[in-house]
């Protein structure tokens, strides 16, 4: 087997757990070196993970990760009154957290990126 085919097996093998992994890896950078608190290195984090969805997880950390998910998005985005989303609904839901909530969170993504580091390296 050729090494480009080797790859591209290894590659679909992981790609969801994969592409996951990578994303995490950005957040949990975010949320150690980024400035400010944690509720605005959550932001930045999640403008960096926001893609992923719980299909892109082994099954059982799917619920950890809609934990989080729900956790950033429990309050409704603003919408001015011609319809436009003028804050997101992370954004907002940050800004009405207090700071011990949002180091839950953090606690929460960066056990989800040690899992899956672990998933995606031990195969």
């Amino acid at each position: 087997m050729s090494n480009i085919r080797k790859a591209n097996s290894i590659m679909t093998f992981h790609g969801p757990a994969q592409y996951a992994h990578q994303l995490l890896s950005r957040a949990v950078d975010t949320l150690a070196t980024a400035p400010g608190d944690v509720r605005s290195r959550l932001l930045q984090a999640y403008s960096g993970f926001h893609p992923l969805t719980p299909d892109h997880f082994p099954e059982p950390l799917r619920k950890d990760f809609e934990w989080v998910i729900k956790q950033l998005t429990k309050r409704e985005p603003y919408i001015n009154n011609k319809g436009q989303v003028q804050k997101g609904s992370v954004q907002v839901t940050l800004e009405h957290m207090r700071n011990s909530s949002g180091v839950k969170i953090a606690e929460k993504l960066l056990q989800l990126h040690y899992a899956v580091d672990t998933y995606v390296n031990s195969r």
